[in-house]
Formats: structure tokens, C-alpha cells, sequence
């Protein structure tokens, strides 16, 4: 089985985005470090909100 996450970041313009990763802690370091991500980017200010395991069977 292979966990998965699903992840809300609110960004500085109160709109949010939704990602997916099976590596969350490093993920979240990725959009706090250097916010490449093409939606993110523009936005200097980012909040992670939530988070959601998946398990795959």
C-alpha cells in the first residue's frame, strides 16, 4: 500500500491551491523555500490550511 497526500495552501490572495504528494513534509518545505510552483509563485505569502492521507490498496 502507498500513502498519498492531498494538501490545501492558502495563498496571499485568499485563494487557495490544492496539491498532492507522497512526501508531505518535504513538499511543504518545497513551496515554503522557494515557491516555484506555477500558481504559487507570484504569491510571496503562502499558509498551509489542511491536510488529507489517502491510502492505496
Amino acid at each position: 500500500m502507498k500513502q498519498y497526500y492531498v494538501y490545501i495552501i492558502l495563498c496571499s490572495d485568499n485563494l487557495t491551491y490544492t496539491g498532492i504528494t507522497n512526501t508531505i513534509a518535504r513538499k511543504l518545505k518545497e513551496h515554503q523555500k522557494t515557491s516555484k510552483t506555477a500558481y504559487i509563485y507570484p504569491k510571496t505569502k503562502t499558509r498551509f490550511l489542511d491536510r488529507l492521507t489517502l491510502t492505496t490498496i
